[in-house]
């Protein structure tokens, strides 16, 4: 596929930038094929066909064509291919156009025991992003346009059913199964090697130099990363 839909970021931040994939550690002079994600595919309510799909990482994504002529990517939703059509819709089940994995609705109109994945909390997608992952629809409260819906770590959450999801789990099922090979295979991918702070000396890491302490863990700079859950 051309290069104009893609973007080329330098990561110099500790955290992931809004909307975009980039690689998993920091590293001097490290660039690497980032894509915009349309999370909030409740701005655009118009007929969209799946045209290409592209793999950053381990996430697959594809690439949809609007009524309009507009592009974006999307998280890829498992049994939507290549050449099928989706839309967002915010009407009752008996007006949509097609019932079939991928398409954007609201949660109110789900039933029980429902699936479903890309749920937004404030103005990004929080919840069943990963491959394979979805919530599930425990409890619908109508009059009170909240949800009880089953997260993929298997707690439950009560939500608002005033959110746009998709029908359908995440793409990519069998991500967990895959055999890389060789180290090259992650390298390609964005992923760079992680030396352990137990292996390096004291003047590397806070965790250098010792065996068993009673200390937290803590980051290279010294911030606790294992909080009390």
């Amino acid at each position: 596929m051309g290069k104009k839909y893609l973007l080329s970021l330098k990561q110099n931040i500790a955290k992931k930038n809004f909307g975009t994939k980039t690689v998993l550690t920091k590293g001097k002079e490290v660039r690497n094929n980032t894509a915009f994600i349309n999370f909030k595919k409740n701005q655009n309510s118009q007929l969209n066909v799946l045209i290409n799909t592209l793999q950053l990482k381990k996430k697959i994504y594809g690439l949809v064509k609007y009524a309009d002529g507009s592009l974006s990517y999307i998280t890829l939703t498992s049994g939507f291919f290549l050449g099928d059509y989706n839309y967002t819709t915010n009407l009752p089940p008996y007006l949509w156009y097609f019932h079939k994995p991928g398409v954007t609705v609201l949660l109110f109109f789900l039933k029980k025991f429902s699936i479903f994945n890309g749920l937004t909390v404030k103005t990004t997608s929080k919840y069943a992003k990963a491959n394979g992952t979805f919530c599930q629809v425990l409890e619908i409260f109508e009059d009170l346009n909240l949800a009880k819906v089953m997260l993929p770590s298997g707690q439950s959450k009560v939500v608002t059913t005033l959110k746009f999801v998709t029908l359908g789990r995440c793409a990519n099922l069998l991500s967990n199964r895959e055999v890389y090979g060789k180290a090259g295979s992650l390298r390609n991918r964005g992923i760079k090697p992680k030396v352990r702070g137990v292996a390096m000396n004291p003047v590397d890491h806070p965790h250098g130099g010792r065996s068993n302490t009673s200390k937290p863990e803590v980051s290279p700079w010294g911030w606790v990363t294992k909080k009390t859950k």
